[in-house]
């Protein structure tokens, strides 16, 4: 029969898995009849914070009641897993966004007599990892690159998992610890293990909880997987620890081609990890270029700061816009632009072109001086381009825009712009004059084919 584990805050409860308990911090349980625990640290604190509590330098400050009870079940949970880790079982901690607070201590302090009398309660900052037996400097920061740094069994439990975790802190770790992973280009820890008597402690990144992910049904394979994983990393570091604890006199006898393989076996690591450097550079580079897309597929504030990216790499000086106004304000040399983004699930309307006519009136009362409208929208933005056949800017709203002035153009046009001026870069000026004196619909890149693959 496989050997049962406990699960301390966690979130795993609705998936009914066998032989796994789970219960909250503070739920008077024995740890002793389990074969190991998983403590989830993900706002623990809070779950002795009420709204009757108050807050000292900016943490909860907890009542007198909650501050005795946490300080009891901390102690409780700390001889609880130091008796654990005593008799060679394993200690699983999600570290998480867990921040110390303030309690009170029980002492009192008075000063003035009379109707000037004052008491003073005394507090104490409480670590809220203090439920283990090792001393942790953690700083809350979120993120999701994490460079695994390890070997097996840990890089294949990191190796199945990789879709349910994220790092929501990185800590200190003392000497005897072994790093198991890092923030991706630094030397920020958010994965480590650490010996304790004949067990250990083996600090995890953060889980995804289940409303975070699509469906109920990712979610049950997500946590099935994460705990599957969980079992079998418990199991074969019991394996390591019973049947190949190598005292450290027989690590320095090599038998048969160990010494060899030792060092194909370095060889291949450092070549891993070269490659695993290269390939994050990659990664990057992919993102960088894949982001311009976003002006073929986003809306609102993401299309708004793209086309401010694409139109400052194009030459154009963006300006401050007051909030609430014009999209976007800019100058390309002596000319003023005035521009409204749309990103829209239908073609543009008139009501869009009225809108970005009020910024342009507003923007020559302001400053004495005529700039030009530009509406650039991303119509059908819900569709992929080869059924976007309509056009994004019907023939009724034309007079008006033209009567105005304004130059129309979508984002897939304006993405395209940027494209021939990157592999073609002499043809900056025409194209940009081209655009700004245009009136009515911009009529290049009507053909995408040559610039979109």
């Amino acid at each position: 029969m496989e050997k049962k584990i406990v699960g301390l805050n966690t979130y795993f409860k609705s998936l009914e898995y066998e032989n796994f308990d789970e219960y909250e911090f503070s739920a008077r349980i024995s740890l002793l009849d389990y074969d190991a625990v998983v403590i989830n640290a993900e706002y623990l604190i809070t779950c002795y914070s009420t709204s009757y509590d108050s807050s000292y330098q900016n943490k909860p400050c907890l009542s007198d009641y909650n501050s005795a009870q946490i300080v009891e079940d901390f102690k409780k949970i700390e001889g609880q897993i130091k008796e654990l880790l005593k008799q060679g079982r394993n200690v699983f901690v999600l570290m998480g966004n867990n921040d110390n607070c303030y309690i009170y201590t029980g002492e009192k302090q008075y000063s003035g007599t009379g109707r000037n009398a004052r008491q003073t309660n005394i507090v104490r900052e409480f670590n809220a990892y203090s439920f283990l037996p090792i001393k942790l400097n953690v700083t809350e920061v979120v993120g999701e690159r994490i460079d695994i740094c390890c070997s097996s069994p840990y890089r294949d439990f990191f190796t199945n998992t990789r879709t349910c975790y994220y790092y929501a802190s990185y800590f200190s770790v003392a000497e005897n610890s072994t790093i198991l992973g890092k923030i991706k280009g630094t030397d920020k820890v958010v994965a480590a293990v650490i010996p304790y008597g004949s067990g250990k402690i083996v600090l995890l990144p953060q889980i995804y909880e289940e409303e975070e992910y699509k469906t109920e049904d990712v979610w049950k394979e997500n946590g099935k997987k994460y705990l599957d994983s969980l079992f079998e990393l418990n199991r074969r570091l019991k394996i390591t620890d019973e049947e190949m604890d190598l005292p450290g006199w027989a690590q320095n006898i090599y038998i048969l081609d160990e010494k060899v393989k030792l060092k194909k076996q370095n060889t291949i690591e450092n070549k891993i990890a070269k490659l695993e450097k290269e390939l994050d550079k990659e990664r990057i580079a992919v993102q960088e270029v894949q982001k311009y897309k976003l002006l073929l597929t986003s809306s609102g504030t993401t299309l708004e700061e793209i086309v401010k990216q694409v139109l400052d790499e194009l030459g154009f000086t963006i300006l401050e816009a007051e909030k609430g106004r014009s999209d976007i304000i800019a100058k390309y040399g002596e000319v003023a632009i005035v521009a409204e983004i749309k990103g829209v699930t239908k073609s543009a309307a008139e009501k869009h072109a009225a809108q970005l006519e009020k910024w342009v009136a507003q923007y020559i009362e302001e400053n004495e001086v005529s700039p030009k409208g530009m509406l650039i929208v991303n119509g059908f933005c819900d569709m992929p381009l080869n059924e976007r056949l309509e056009d994004v800017f019907p023939q009724q709203m034309l007079k008006y825009c033209v009567s105005r002035g304004h130059v129309l153009l979508t984002s897939t046009q304006l993405l395209c712009l940027y494209i021939e001026v990157c592999k073609n870069p002499i043809c900056k000026e025409e194209r940009i004059t081209e655009l700004l004196s245009c009136v009515g619909k911009y009529e290049r890149y009507r053909e995408i084919k040559d610039y979109l693959k």
